[in-house]
């Protein structure tokens, strides 16, 4: 059995709390003193200096909280026991956690959720990119899976209680969730083809990139959560966690619904594929696409047929990202987003 991520090893004091979770504390500053108590559907409201979080009825006997100096986890007693004992790996089985940040330097976490902003700083919940079950046994396998599957309704039952705070509006994002959960087809019903372009865009402006097209950048420059401090043509993809990754091709997937005379001239010549990156070159005709996964592909374009996809050659902006149709045996651009 392969042992999860490491995330520092928490200092075994235990204590009973309602008999809902145990907590273990280290270097636990006040601001993670925290009361606990039931709402009036049973659910357990677990109370921080400056934020209030709900977990179900059903974690009550089965969950554990550990603080550090700016964190609180939530872990699996089942999964987090087992590791131990294999391996003495404190915390497996995390479910998510609860920060604080002075900073932005947060956004780099590969899966997180903005809270809300104090005067002090910033409270943002972190959640796990990998499995962290034990795999080894059935039971605390499937009770874990149940757990997990319980978070996206606890993302919506984090409340920051601060006073002075601000809470992070979800309006300040086009989708609140695409860094930290799957999106659907049926997300993107009613969006046009620009909304759906920026909502890629959201998710590098999450990472802190920067852009080519003033618009855009103007649009994010505006939004209290971003800071842009990466250049677009040093911007690395692999910073992106799955979630991200598979939300972008899924949008990217829509986007590529060209008209059908677009589509019916590339199958006529044999066939398309799609092609989505960064432009890191351009030239008269043609401009060259860095892939996600690192490599390069060089397309070409009727400069006669920009005006028909609403673009003209000043697009094909170095840094810029490109969202393109072409055809397999020439390499011609039958369709290109660029933003």
């Amino acid at each position: 059995m392969k042992k999860q991520k490491i995330r520092g090893i928490l200092a075994a004091v235990t204590f009973g709390i309602l008999s809902v979770f145990t907590l273990t504390a280290q270097a636990a500053s006040e601001r993670w003193t925290s009361t606990t108590s039931r709402d009036a559907d049973n659910n357990i409201c677990v109370s921080f200096r400056d934020v209030q979080v709900l977990l179900p009825e059903s974690w009550s006997g089965i969950c554990q909280m550990g603080t550090s100096e700016n964190s609180a986890a939530f872990y699996q007693t089942k999964s987090r026991q087992l590791w131990t004992d294999e391996l003495g790996y404190a915390n497996g089985g995390w479910l998510f956690s609860i920060n604080f940040s002075q900073d932005d330097s947060y956004t780099d976490n590969p899966s997180y959720m903005t809270i809300g902003y104090t005067p002090e700083g910033t409270y943002y919940a972190t959640f796990p990119t990998d499995l962290q079950a034990y795999t080894d046994d059935s039971e605390a396998y499937n009770e874990f899976i149940s757990m997990s599957n319980d978070i996206a309704w606890i993302k919506s039952h984090i409340t920051l209680t601060a006073e002075g705070s601000t809470a992070a509006s979800d309006g300040d994002y086009i989708f609140p969730q695409s860094s930290s959960a799957y999106l659907s087809q049926s997300d993107l019903d009613g969006m046009n083809a620009d909304q759906i372009q920026m909502a890629i865009n959201e998710i590098y402006a999450r990472h802190n990139r920067k852009f080519v097209i003033q618009s855009i950048q103007d649009y994010f420059n505006s939004k209290s959560w971003y800071s842009g401090t990466v250049e677009a043509e040093d911007f690395d993809v692999s910073v992106m966690n799955e979630y991200e990754g598979a939300n972008i091709a899924l949008m990217v997937e829509r986007l590529n619904s060209v008209s059908s005379s677009s589509q019916t001239a590339a199958e006529q010549s044999g066939g398309t594929a799609d092609a989505y990156g960064m432009i890191i070159e351009s030239g008269d005709g043609y401009f060259r696409l860095r892939l996600e996964d690192g490599s390069i592909v060089q397309l070409w374009y009727d400069g006669a047929k920009l005006g028909d996809m609403g673009l003209n050659a000043d697009a094909f902006t170095v840094g810029a990202i490109a969202s393109v149709i072409y055809d397999t045996e020439s390499y011609e651009a039958v369709n290109i987003l660029v933003w």
